[in-house]
């Protein structure tokens, strides 16, 4: 039977644009601590930021960012912390921080949880949150726009989740601050990706090119009668 026009057409649409965002999503940007202890990983689509988190221990990871002078003593972190307990529970939570005191809970938290896992001594945490958020709702959160450039700054416990929450008795182990502020969005519409998530994404492809190209050639050709 002869599929109409219009049906065929919409079709190969809708296969293109599947693949598009598929080629798009590939394209993970990625900072590293310099001692193989952490490790981030993010991409962006449609106002929201992808991440995957890895950090060399079994207790939290967290990473955070902030627009302040020099990213240290705390200053105007937007923080999430997650990992995985001893029940194999997973979870994240949002924090903010104005100074080198325990953070407290974010308000209107962001940070959504999408998988977690702990495997042979590291602790990996993938998560989303929009990339803009209301202002007026939580001044407190970091804006990532095109024009906005952060420090990544990261931290974890060597053994213990804090899936109750953080105290002054989960101080973090181990915790750093990157040597040049980042903008997140533009990073991933310019980075050539070297390496893969651990999620399994795939780089973008010969193959998938020319497979965009191929279905092009055939909407044209559909639409032309």
């Amino acid at each position: 039977m002869k599929m109409p026009r219009q049906i065929s057409a919409a079709f190969l649409f809708t296969l293109l644009a599947n693949i598009v965002v598929r080629v798009d999503s590939s394209n993970y940007a990625s900072f590293e601590s310099g001692d193989g202890n952490f490790r981030l990983q993010w991409t962006y689509n449609s106002n929201t930021l992808f991440f995957n988190m890895t950090c060399k221990t079994t207790g939290w990871c967290a990473v955070g960012f902030t627009t302040s002078a020099d990213g240290k003593r705390m200053k105007n972190y937007d923080i999430a912390l997650g990992g995985v307990t001893s029940n194999h529970s997973q979870y994240i939570f949002g924090y903010q921080s104005v100074s080198t005191v325990t953070p407290n809970k974010d308000p209107t938290p962001d940070y959504k949880l999408t998988a977690a896992s702990e495997e042979n001594g590291y602790t990996r945490v993938e998560f989303n949150r929009v990339a803009t958020t209301d202002e007026e709702d939580d001044p407190h959160d970091v804006q990532f726009t095109k024009s906005a450039e952060v420090w990544i700054v990261w931290a974890w416990r060597n053994d213990d989740d804090a899936s109750s929450g953080l105290t002054p008795a989960l101080v973090h182990s181990q915790n750093g601050v990157s040597s040049k502020k980042y903008n997140l969005i533009m990073e991933t519409m310019s980075n050539v990706p070297t390496s893969t998530p651990y999620n399994g994404a795939s780089k973008v492809t010969l193959q998938s090119l020319t497979f965009v190209g191929t279905l092009f050639v055939l909407i044209t050709f559909v639409t032309s009668f």
